[in-house]
């Protein structure tokens, strides 16, 4: 009789250390989730607040009149700008690194997600990147 009772004990011990370290997996993945995303929110502030404010400081190296106009600027003349110190395309980079930030996150949570096999919110990263997607391109058609 006894020997059943020190079974029964192990077994019962046995099913709470299980439950407790599925616990344990969970409260680690889930602070790992959001040391990874606020590591992404965190360097795209970063680096469009370096572009922005280096942009500002080129304005006041340059001698712009204060009024910045908005001019259509394509992604390769931005660029080209960066490597001639235009101070325009500096903050209109800061100003994309800025955008494209939470879309770096949802890709930084869909990696997450897919590496835990949790295939519900991978599901969702999908559907906000395709709704994120569709508003950037018909942002950039419309006139």
């Amino acid at each position: 009789m006894s020997n059943k009772f020190d079974f029964a004990f192990i077994d019962s011990f046995n099913h709470l250390i299980i439950r407790y370290c599925s616990f344990f997996k969970c409260v680690i993945t889930f602070c790992w989730i959001n040391i990874v995303i606020s590591n992404i929110i965190k360097t795209g502030v970063f680096v469009s607040s370096f572009f922005i404010i280096t942009g500002i400081i080129l304005s006041f190296i340059q001698g712009a009149d204060g009024v910045l106009a908005v001019e259509r600027y394509t992604f390769n003349e931005m660029l080209r700008g960066l490597v001639t110190l235009n101070y325009y395309s500096y903050l209109m980079f800061g100003i994309f690194l800025l955008i494209l930030t939470p879309v770096l996150r949802i890709l930084g949570l869909l990696y997450v997600y897919i590496e835990e096999k949790d295939y519900n919110f991978v599901r969702i990263c999908i559907l906000v990147l395709v709704i994120l997607i569709v508003s950037l391109l018909l942002g950039v058609t419309h006139s």
